[in-house]
């Protein structure tokens, strides 16, 4: 599915060029994790007004379209903690989390002013960026839950077994990062698919419109925090010889 092909080469894109930056200068690659949380936060919550329908074949799952990008953001979390720590992870997203504050502002400010388009694009317009305080509300509050959450469960175990890591093999160094990546950014996931489409949507949508929505971000979002995996083993791998803290 092409879908999840564009998803995946995103997420090459962004842990080669982290792999990259942080090598050739440890500071400039916080700031640039720093900057593409920004960024997917951003988009997700640009694209979250429209539904989509996505058929697997033996399931269809609905989902708001800022939930593709969502896994992005969990894997930049691990990312972020594996090398500078939880504390910078959390101001990390403190300071995407300013921008997208931003963006609403702008957005808010750009409603005052006097459209000088058709009546029929200014609806659009207003029906697409009108639902975004809504939405800003619960991606902010599901994401402080869930973040908090994943960050803590991520950080634990990563000094849990920081003893074994630093004698470890490839096998298993990759066994153990696998493990805090999947299980931090499965509670994430599964918090975040149903705390985000209660908030964002109740009342807005029928019931069972909400349900499928919720099953729909649930399975979605849990199930490309597996298959993103891979590319975090990838990135613990090549950053194996770097300072991590805590």
């Amino acid at each position: 599915m092409l879908l999840i092909l564009y998803l995946l080469i995103g997420l090459i894109i962004s842990v080669y060029l982290s792999v990259w930056i942080i090598g050739k200068d440890r500071e400039l690659g916080y700031t640039f994790l720093v900057v593409l949380s920004a960024g997917y936060i951003v988009f997700a919550n640009i694209l979250t007004p429209r539904l989509i329908r996505l058929d697997f074949s033996i399931e269809q799952l609905t989902i708001v379209t800022g939930s593709l990008i969502w896994p992005f953001i969990a894997q930049l979390a691990d990312m972020i903690n594996e090398i500078y720590g939880k504390r910078k992870t959390m101001y990390a997203f403190f300071f995407a989390y300013l921008i997208n504050l931003l963006f609403v502002l702008f957005v808010l400010m750009a409603d005052q002013a006097t459209p000088i388009w058709t009546d029929e694009e200014e609806i659009f317009w207003q029906a697409y960026f009108k639902p975004s305080g809504r939405i800003l509300l619960a991606s902010t509050i599901s994401f402080i839950v869930c973040t908090f959450v994943d960050v803590y469960i991520f950080s634990y175990l990563k000094e849990k077994f920081r003893a074994v890591e630093e004698n470890s093999g490839i096998g298993q160094l990759s066994c153990l990062g696998a493990f805090r990546s999947v299980l931090s950014d499965f509670l994430n996931m599964l918090c975040d698919g149903f705390m985000f489409s209660v908030i964002a949507f109740a009342f807005v949508l029928p019931l069972d419109a909400l349900y499928q929505l919720i099953v729909g971000s649930v399975l979605f979002k849990v199930t490309m925090s597996v298959i993103d995996t891979p590319l975090f083993i990838l990135f613990r791998i090549k950053i194996r010889n770097m300072k991590r803290e805590k």
